[in-house]
């Protein structure tokens, strides 16, 4: 399983105010395990726009979109047009 790509699309839960809370979203511990546990393939994470995520390292992109803060419309809607690359 070397030399992968991996979209890890996550699903965010946890919010302080316009901020993605990643230290407290179980979604995300599971996305953070997952990329530690495959060091050797390059990760692309859509992330929301702000967020707290401290994980770094030469294996990860991430790819900004705007995620809705409601449970409901981030599982059941999603517009590939707001991803921001960059």
């Amino acid at each position: 399983m070397k030399y992968l790509r991996i979209l890890h699309v996550l699903s965010p839960v946890k919010w302080e105010g316009d901020t993605f809370n990643a230290k407290a979203d179980a979604n995300w511990k599971v996305a953070e395990k997952t990329i530690k546990w495959l060091p050797d393939c390059h990760h692309y994470i859509l992330a929301p726009l702000k967020h707290n995520i401290t994980l770094k390292g030469g294996n990860i992109t991430f790819l900004k979109y705007d995620y809705p803060r409601s449970v409901q419309l981030n599982r059941g809607m999603f517009d590939y047009r707001n991803i921001k690359f960059g």
